[in-house]
């Protein structure tokens, strides 16, 4: 009787550390699979954001831009280094700093927004430019605005 005791103790061991193993390879499966949907969409997004046709710039709570996208080298005319780092009002008319600087601030408490302002491109030529702002908000937290 014994040694079927212990026989079965072992073999309850057996299944229980079987069940952990599958419980650990679930979790693992499930933590793969976040992981892959998270590049994935990080890959979408991505692909949304360096092709689309209107010109991105991801500003800091600063207003310096952080990022840009190829469209925002064509309207602006200025390379991506040149840009990044540089205040965003530095792109703006001096008549249209008043209007950024208002509309930035709401972006800075969670508010989208949709204005005009003017801006110099490189070569000088002035145009104007319709934008929308959008709080980039990450764990309860803005982090920067686009």
């Amino acid at each position: 009787m014994e040694i079927l005791r212990s026989q079965f103790m072992t073999n309850e061991n057996i299944v229980i550390f079987v069940l952990l193993a599958g419980v650990l390879f679930y979790i693992k499966i499930l933590f793969l699979t976040k992981l892959l949907f998270q590049k994935r969409k990080n890959m979408e997004y991505k692909s949304l954001y360096f092709n689309h046709s209107f010109a991105i710039f991801t500003l800091d709570l600063n207003g310096n831009i952080i990022d840009t996208n190829p469209a925002a080298e064509e309207l602006t005319g200025y390379k991506k280094g040149e840009l990044v780092k540089r205040p965003f009002s530095n792109l703006l008319t001096s008549k249209s700093l008043t209007i950024q600087t208002l509309q930035f601030n709401d972006s800075l408490i969670g508010k989208s927004n949709e204005y005009s302002v003017s801006s110099i491109r490189k070569n000088g030529i002035e145009q104007t430019l319709f934008i929308k702002t959008i709080p980039i908000i990450k764990r309860k937290k803005q982090m920067a605005s686009f």
